[in-house]
């Protein structure tokens, strides 16, 4: 097992613990609106621990692989995240949402496996996929917006994954470079 692998599982673990106690208040905050908005939207990637870690975990991947995937993995995902939620027409989802759901918690271990193992695809291989990831997830997230006015809903949402993808990337380039990925960010 490589040297580095417990570390990076002991920092898996705080963020679980951090996400589940970020998840427990900004529950409680929501709770407390009867009109969500910004902070549905602000709080929506921080209430699923599947969102936060997927979140998380598309930063981890591109940290570690370095070079071009630091900018271009995290935007395509946020790309994809929007357009999901343009295309979808509010509700229309909701009978497929579980199988959606399913498909994004397998998508969510692939990730986890991506971050943390040596996974070698192409730069527009990993593009694509997190298009196609960012799109099921952003149809799937309509639907969830329920009443909040969707302009500010998916604001705060895309910024809340920025900052999730961000703190991802941080860690992914604090750990060491994924096989095939550059020593040193370009």
């Amino acid at each position: 097992m490589a040297k580095w692998f417990l570390p990076l599982l002991y920092l898996a673990v705080g963020l679980t613990t951090a996400g589940t106690l970020a998840t427990a208040l900004a529950a409680e905050l929501l709770s407390r609106r009867q009109e969500h908005d910004v902070l549905e939207g602000l709080g929506h990637p921080l209430l699923g621990l599947d969102h936060f870690l997927a979140l998380i975990l598309v930063g981890l991947w591109a940290g570690r692989l370095r070079g071009k995937a630091l900018r271009v993995i995290p935007a395509s995902l946020l790309t994809g995240m929007a357009l999901g939620f343009l295309l979808a027409a509010p509700r229309s989802l909701a009978p497929v949402e579980p199988v959606i759901e399913l498909a994004m918690l397998a998508a969510s271990v692939g990730l986890a496996g991506a971050a943390l193992m040596p996974l070698r695809l192409s730069l527009p291989q990993s593009t694509s996929l997190m298009v196609l990831l960012g799109v099921l997830h952003g149809c799937t997230d309509r639907v969830e917006a329920g009443r909040a006015q969707e302009s500010l809903f998916v604001l705060g949402y895309l910024a809340t994954a920025a900052l999730l993808l961000a703190l991802g990337v941080g860690v992914g380039l604090a750990s060491p470079p994924a096989p095939g990925g550059r020593s040193t960010p370009a």
